[in-house]
């Protein structure tokens, strides 16, 4: 799945449970809050995700007494994450590496 430039805003549980197999998300894509206690993502299915942000997006996580809500849940450990060449080290430093152990720049 595409998202277009110019989509801006990701709603919780947006893709929970879809067999996305590659997400392609918008240099316009804003911080992924799911505003929610719902997981923006479970995706198993992912082989996958690019990001054309060069900054990397904040993961807000919302914390509740009753779950931890991870935007990323059960994504394979293969799935690999593309970003701009230049700002590999950055997403590599930041939350997002937590969630992918491959980022790798865009072809």
């Amino acid at each position: 799945m595409t998202l277009p430039e110019g989509f801006t805003t990701l709603k919780g549980g947006a893709f929970r449970n879809a067999p996305l197999k590659k997400l392609d998300l918008p240099s316009t894509i804003g911080d992924l809050n799911t505003g929610s206690h719902v997981k923006l993502f479970n995706g198993a299915d992912l082989e996958t995700v690019i990001c054309r942000k060069n900054t990397p997006p904040a993961l807000s996580q919302l914390y509740s007494p009753f779950c931890d809500v991870e935007h990323f849940t059960f994504v394979n450990e293969n799935c690999i994450l593309k970003v701009p060449a230049e700002s590999v080290n950055a997403y590599k430093s930041s939350d997002w590496a937590k969630y992918f152990k491959n980022i790798e720049a865009i072809n």
